[in-house]
Order: C-alpha cells, then sequence, then structure tokens
C-alpha cells in the first residue's frame, strides 16, 4: 500500500497544489468519516437515498479504476485486482482482506477496523452503502465485468468484521440467499440498465461485458 502511495507522489500522479488535492488528475476531497456517517444515516429509512448513495460510489469507483487501469496499462486481472484493494486501504476504508476470489465472476473478501461502519455501531443491519458501492465500481473494472456489493456481515452489527461479495448478477442470485439482495439493491434490474447505459456512455462496452 504503502508503496503505491509513494509511486503515486513520485511520479505527479498524486499532487497538493493551489489548495487542491489531485489524484491521477481528478480532484479529490479528505472528508471526515462523520459526513458519511450523517449521510448514512439518512438511509435507514429512505432506500432511494441508499441507491443514490450506492451509485454515486459505484461510478466514482468506476472511474477512478478506469484511470489506474488506463495510466499504468494494466492487462492482468492480478494486477487490476492489487491495485484495487491497495487503493481502497489507502482511502481509509478499513484493512482489506481477500476471502476468495474468480476472475469475471465474483470477488468475496472482508475487511476490518472501517471507521464508518465503527462509529454507527450498534445497528440491525449492514450499513456500508459507500463502500458496497465503490468496491463495485471499481470491480467493475476489475473483471472487466458489470459488478455489484451485496454486506453479509457489518461491522456496524458485529464490531468485528465487515464481509463483502462482489459479482456478477449470476453470481449473486446464486450465492445470496434470503431477502439480501432485496434490502441492499432494490429495484436491481433498472440499477443494471442503469449501470450499462452508463457503460456505453462511458465509451467502454468494448471492455467491460453486461
Amino acid at each position: 500500500m504503502l508503496k503505491w502511495l509513494s509511486k503515486l507522489l513520485i511520479s505527479g500522479n498524486l499532487k497538493f497544489e493551489n489548495g487542491q488535492m489531485v489524484l491521477l488528475g481528478e480532484k479529490v476531497f479528505i472528508v471526515p468519516v462523520n459526513y458519511f456517517v450523517e449521510d448514512t444515516e439518512k438511509t435507514f429509512d429512505d432506500k432511494k437515498k441508499m441507491m443514490d448513495i450506492y451509485w454515486a460510489s459505484w461510478t466514482a469507483g468506476y472511474r477512478i479504476m478506469k484511470t489506474f487501469v488506463k495510466k499504468y496499462k494494466l492487462r492482468k486481472f492480478e494486477e487490476r485486482y492489487k491495485i484495487a484493494m491497495d487503493v481502497l486501504q489507502l482511502a481509509g476504508m478499513g484493512h482489506y482482506e481477500t476471502i476468495e476470489f474468480k476472475n469475471k465472476e465474483f470477488t468475496y473478501f472482508k475487511t476490518r477496523n472501517n471507521p464508518l461502519p465503527r462509529k454507527l455501531y450498534p445497528q440491525k443491519f449492514p450499513v456500508c452503502h459507500f463502500i458496497r458501492g465503490a468496491n463495485a465500481g471499481g470491480g467493475t473494472w476489475v473483471h472487466e465485468k458489470i459488478m455489484n456489493g451485496i454486506e453479509e456481515k457489518c461491522e456496524a452489527q458485529n464490531k468485528n468484521v465487515c464481509v463483502f461479495l462482489n459479482g456478477t448478477t449470476e453470481v449473486l442470485k446464486k450465492r445470496i440467499k434470503g431477502d439480501m439482495i432485496k434490502q441492499q439493491l432494490p429495484d436491481f434490474d433498472t440499477l443494471l440498465a442503469k449501470e450499462q447505459e452508463f457503460v456505453k456512455k462511458e465509451g467502454d462496452e468494448k471492455i467491460i461485458d453486461f
């Protein structure tokens, strides 16, 4: 992780100038976790707000990972996967640990010491909608297939670990039991159509498989 931070700084791909922080040409903020806490609390009784957060994070994750892939010519799945994990940790989203993955199908992983769900403990349901979205959007470029994310366990529930499944539609419907998809990705078909349209507008349909 620190190796990538050093590389970004040395290469000029992470710059601090004129009161701005610029990562790979994209202007970014360092925002206190409490900002995300307050926004997440608004999703507890509002599915639309939850999906707005998920969508904004999905598109942001998609674009930042796309930039990394293009900038560093990451042709191999393993290279893309390693950088995605490093970038998410650099963003302060906890310590990432892979459980299992299969190229173009899924990534199953866990995180610990994530400040957002820890701030929201205790809750009855998973709350990491920002992180699910960023994971899935970035994972779309890692796997070169449209991916979406489900949080199976959350530190906001257990104060120990978050467990995520990033997967294709087929994988999610096969592996996720009960109504968890409906709870976390309501109106899934509409979401998929929106993601497909986004990929086309980005001009990436020759790379990203639907």
